[in-house]
């Protein structure tokens, strides 16, 4: 299954900040979209909020933009 997520990095706090009207998830990062660090920690927050390990979680596309499309197993339940 493929989730659209738009990121902000440099953020005060790293939490999910909600749903867009076009499905887009928006989600604050803490850490610096730097040498992939904004990615391993959006890969991290996602890793948590759906309960499913790390490495089940792919970026697809975008991962050197704010708009990813990112790869998570058939059947998780998202809670956004």
């Amino acid at each position: 299954m493929i989730i659209v997520i738009e990121v902000k990095p440099n953020s005060k706090v790293t939490q999910v900040i909600g749903k867009r009207e076009s499905g887009t998830i928006r989600i604050a990062i803490q850490a610096p979209a730097k040498d992939g660090k904004a990615n391993k920690a959006l890969i991290t927050v996602l890793s948590k909020h759906l309960g499913i390990a790390p490495s089940r979680i792919r970026i697809k596309r975008g991962a050197r933009a704010r708009i990813k499309h990112i790869e998570i197993p058939n059947g998780t339940i998202l809670p956004f």
